[in-house]
């Protein structure tokens, strides 16, 4: 049985502290617009959702979009974890991999 994510209260969640959509769902990932953070759902506790931010993301930024991310999440009943950064490798033709960097 596939699993249901949260992904309505993540929307919202975005859209109230980021002011951004969400333009890509891919199984447990949630793809943001401008990709400066990738979210992933916690396979262990529904009401969690990682933040994965990108490296061309300077660090002050990162910290202040996580800071307004981790302020709307209990809004929602949902907790945001700081977990680390993300890039994205190009592959042949239109195939991108996401590389996770736990921190």
């Amino acid at each position: 049985m596939k699993k249901l994510w949260n992904l309505g209260r993540v929307k919202q969640i975005i859209e109230e502290a980021l002011n951004l959509d969400v333009t890509h769902v891919y199984e447990d990932m949630v793809f943001i617009e401008h990709s400066a953070l990738i979210i992933v759902f916690d396979h262990e506790d529904s009401g969690k959702f990682n933040c994965y931010f990108n490296t061309d993301c300077p660090a002050p930024d990162r910290d202040m979009l996580f800071s307004l991310v981790e302020l709307a999440s209990p809004r929602n009943k949902m907790t945001a974890v700081n977990k680390g950064t993300f890039i994205l490798e190009q592959l042949e033709g239109e195939e991108i991999r996401v590389v996770l960097k736990d921190e």
